[in-house]
């Protein structure tokens, strides 16, 4: 019911500092999935840099330089956290160091043919970089190009890092070989289960007010405003909650930025974690309780709108004697109101 941002700055304090530890421990893949993680949850030049840093130890040049130029592109204000600007100087300082690293080939072609196709290491290379001399990682790489009725021998070459290169695809009669697709597939995503119905939800949380209505309508809006005193104090609760979670993250998000600088690979040792995960989880805790109490809040005002007009309605109705109640229910992800008139 709240928001999840708090939530997602936990966890991507949690990513990312597990990817630093990987990173200290030279985990380069581990490392750049974990910051890449982060990165998804939460946008921080440190990660990218990490990021960008793990790539490089990969030999992921070509990407490496993009991680890099995301952070040198963006525009940082003076308010900006001191690890944002640290980040965005070395990845300036970096990607200079790195540049003339990052080799290049272009790859032409000899001969014509419909529907041509130029391939490197069986991915098709879009048609407007036929022919540019554009950067690609060192190691090896295969090149071939086909067409209608017309195949090249395929051409290996080792390219060494900062080097520039060119490949000439001769065309000769032969059949074209099945190449990959330059479109990435979609990927399939879990379908959310629903939440089960009001009438089903487990109750968390309850709170039960009753009245004597004998008296008519005069009863009715006298539970009314019982019902009114309920939800005002779960919102009450729930404002309470909710800073209370809020401080709890922003001292964590203190402690992992300005005081450990946790970013730094190393920095973050099991005890200063430890500090910071306990502080999300008294967060977590105040969110849940502000939850509950929101939703008593809503319910309670919702229980007393529909006693008042219900009040209003049978002011000439014949008196009851009827005792009449009226539950506020919280269960998981909902809640409402019940009662018996």
């Amino acid at each position: 019911m709240l928001a999840q941002s708090d939530e997602l700055r936990a966890g991507a304090r949690a990513a990312a500092t597990e990817g630093a530890r990987a990173f200290h421990d030279q985990k380069w893949s581990e490392a750049a999935d974990l910051f890449t993680r982060a990165e998804s949850l939460v946008h921080a030049p440190p990660h990218l840099l990490y990021l960008a840093r793990s790539q490089v130890k990969l030999g992921q040049l070509v990407k490496a330089q993009e991680s890099y130029n995301k952070i040198v592109r963006e525009h940082l204000d003076a308010l900006a956290p001191k690890p944002f600007h640290d980040a965005q100087a070395d990845a300036n300082r970096e990607l200079k160091e790195l540049e003339p690293r990052i080799p290049s080939v272009k790859a032409t072609v000899q001969g014509d043919a419909k529907n041509l196709k130029v391939t490197m290491d069986d991915v098709v290379i879009p048609a407007a970089l036929v022919g540019v001399q554009r950067p690609v990682d060192p190691g090896e790489h295969r090149f071939q190009a086909s067409g209608d009725g017309a195949v090249s021998d395929v051409v290996t070459v080792n390219l060494k890092e900062g080097a520039r290169e060119s490949v000439v695809l001769t065309l000769k009669p032969g059949a074209a070989p099945p190449v990959a697709s330059i479109e990435p597939q979609p990927v399939p995503s879990a379908s959310k289960p629903a939440s089960p119905p009001p009438s089903s939800a487990t109750p968390l949380a309850t709170a039960n007010v009753a009245a004597d209505t004998s008296g008519g309508s005069n009863g009715t809006r006298v539970l009314s405003f019982v019902a009114l005193g309920v939800g005002a104090a779960g919102l009450g609760l729930a404002t309470v909650f909710a800073l209370g979670a809020k401080s709890k993250h922003d001292d964590a998000d203190s402690l992992y930025n300005d005081k450990y600088h946790c970013e730094v690979p190393g920095n973050c040792d099991a005890t200063r974690q430890n500090e910071i995960t306990s502080l999300d989880s008294d967060a977590n805790s105040k969110k849940t309780l502000a939850n509950i109490s929101l939703a008593v809040g809503i319910a309670g005002l919702a229980g007393a709108a529909v006693l008042f007009l219900t009040s209003s309605h049978s002011g000439g109705a014949e008196k009851s004697s009827a005792r009449s109640t009226v539950g506020v229910w919280i269960g998981p992800g909902s809640a409402g109101v019940r009662g018996a008139f």
